[in-house]
């Protein structure tokens, strides 16, 4: 071919090459500006939502906690309650050693829970019985002559009407110790419930003082270390955590101080709904509302006639507290500009990589095509002979056992082996071998339904899985295999050789088979029929006449 004919063919494939090029590539281009705009900006509140989405899902997770630490609690007191050594007491309160037992039996169990300031049993007068500190680590009996008078504790004159399974929980509140806040802090929740003697008469209370702290170190760990300020309130609006230092327990602390008096809008929106999100200037609260006593009865459900009395406590459905997140603004605007810079770098990424794929894109995807259903063939299917392969025999086997269970159908395993074939490999070679297992396959692949699943199992050994077969179906197609590949000889080449195989069956037994089980037993059956002259299929050891 001349030169400047070349050179005008190679000058016009490129011009055909920048033509083509830039019908392809110019308007993508300008459809991923008009796309990337409005898309960039759906995707920032999209990121913004999920990232608030997040903290309300860590507000749930502390929902949750709460109720189930409520039950646990309750569960405790209630078994704490019906002590057997408390009934001794109860029966001979002078009696010192029952008292110490019981002393014994509330240290052993503050030991093994870790949960628990004090343990008490105080009687109907007020005064401590027995009385279980957990202190460093430890239990501590009190000494009798250091047991208190809380008989007029707010606590113990909202309990003094209580009835048998009604129980009292306090608001969570700073522990006092002889008229005093004790310091350092200690969050306390107590959980009371009323103590009858064998004659049912009202004996006095147990009082387990919850570490309110380890509840708060929870919060802390659901909530703590995110993009929000957590806040746990109390439905009188006073900060229980999370609040500015001067703002927690002010009402105990005498300082006046709640979230109402620090955000007043924001309080009245809270307290007309059980969840939500509310925008402000300054940022984006995200609340809801934690019911603890309600949803740990509703947890004890199978407890009988457990209940609050409205009367001396605050009802279960009216003890709550608001979980609160606070998004401060900067927070959102650093994610949208961290969001607007990946997003263009990935917009000039995109154009770069559309500039190089678009002359080959159509190629890319075909070879994309034909290299998966390469892999996919060389996943399932047996290289030699084209037949599924184990591990596609197995991953059918499971369906059809999953759908046996469902539908009470039932299936079937055969399991042949080709008849001395080592014999074939070492008289003809391991060539003609292959092209004995694939004509054997040819014929194998004849010889069943369309529905039966015809696998390689392994070396000369193959298998085939047969749905909606009972015994006698699974028998007749085994024998029909073993007809078809010992009626004629195989044609290897210039070589005829002559094959038979041996046959195993078995059949599921429903509820007790696993497919794996079931193969097994068809090898068995395999095993028999090679013991009884080949050639044949048996059956649990039974060979079937030819």
């Amino acid at each position: 071919m001349p030169v400047n004919t070349q050179n005008s063919i190679a000058t016009e494939s490129k011009k055909s090459f920048a033509k083509a090029f830039l019908i392809l590539f110019i308007p993508f281009s300008l459809a991923l500006i008009l796309i990337v705009a409005p898309y960039h900006r759906l995707t920032a509140e999209k990121h913004e939502n999920e990232l608030l989405m997040k903290e309300e899902a860590r507000l749930e997770l502390v929902k949750d906690t709460a109720s189930r630490l409520f039950r646990t609690v309750i569960t405790d007191l209630l078994v704490l309650s019906e002590n057997e050594n408390l009934m001794r007491v109860l029966r001979n309160p002078r009696k010192l050693s029952y008292r110490a037992r019981v002393a014994r039996e509330f240290a052993l169990f503050s030991r093994r829970k870790a949960s628990y300031d004090q343990i008490r049993y105080i009687d109907e007068n007020g005064k401590e019985v027995v009385r279980v500190d957990f202190k460093d680590g430890d239990p501590s009996i009190t000494p009798s002559t250091q047991l208190q008078d809380k008989s007029k504790r707010y606590y113990f004159k909202a309990t003094k009407h209580l009835n048998k399974t009604e129980i009292y929980v306090s608001p969570m509140d700073l522990n006092v110790e002889n008229n005093r806040i004790v310091k350092p802090f200690k969050p306390m929740i107590r959980f009371i419930t009323p103590v009858f003697d064998r004659s049912g008469l009202r004996r006095g209370i147990i009082v387990l003082n919850y570490y309110g702290s380890d509840f708060l170190e929870q919060f802390d760990a659901l909530l703590g270390n995110r993009v929000g300020r957590p806040m746990l309130i109390n439905i009188d609006g006073n900060m229980l955590h999370g609040g500015h230092q001067n703002a927690n327990w002010g009402e105990m602390l005498g300082q006046g101080r709640n979230f109402a008096n620090v955000n007043l809008a924001a309080w009245e929106y809270f307290l007309q709904r059980n969840q939500g999100w509310l925008e402000q200037s300054e940022g984006t609260y995200i609340f809801t509302t934690s019911y603890p006593l309600f949803d740990a009865l509703k947890l004890n459900k199978r407890r009988k006639g457990l209940h609050v009395p409205a009367p001396y406590n605050k009802r279960a459905d009216e003890y709550a507290w608001k979980v609160v997140t606070f998004v401060p603004k900067n927070i959102l605007r650093i994610s949208r500009g961290e969001n607007s810079f990946i997003f263009m770098i990935l917009y000039v990424a995109c154009v770069i990589i559309s500039a190089f794929a678009s002359r080959s894109i159509v190629g890319y995807r075909f070879r994309r095509q034909r290299t998966e259903d390469m892999l996919r063939q060389l996943a399932t299917r047996d290289v030699l002979t084209g037949l599924w392969n184990r591990r596609s025999l197995f991953e059918h086997g499971e369906e059809t056992l999953k759908h046996s269970e469902k539908s009470g159908s039932i299936f079937s395993v055969i399991m042949l082996d080709v008849d001395h074939f080592k014999a074939v490999n070492d008289t003809y070679g391991h060539a003609a071998g292959d092209m004995v297992l694939k004509e054997l396959s040819s014929r194998l692949f004849d010889a069943v339904r369309s529905v039966d699943i015809a696998a390689r199992y392994g070396g000369e050994e193959f298998t085939v899985l047969s749905p909606r077969t009972d015994l006698q179906g699974a028998l007749l197609l085994a024998e029909r295999i073993r007809a078809a590949v010992s009626a004629s000889p195989f044609d290897i080449g210039d070589q005829t050789i002559c094959i038979t195989v041996s046959l195993g069956v078995a059949k599921l037994v429903p509820g007790e088979d696993t497919f794996q089980s079931l193969v097994n037993k068809a090898d068995q059956s395999l095993y028999d029929a090679k013991n009884s002259g080949r050639n044949c299929v048996s059956y649990s050891g039974i060979e079937l006449p030819k």
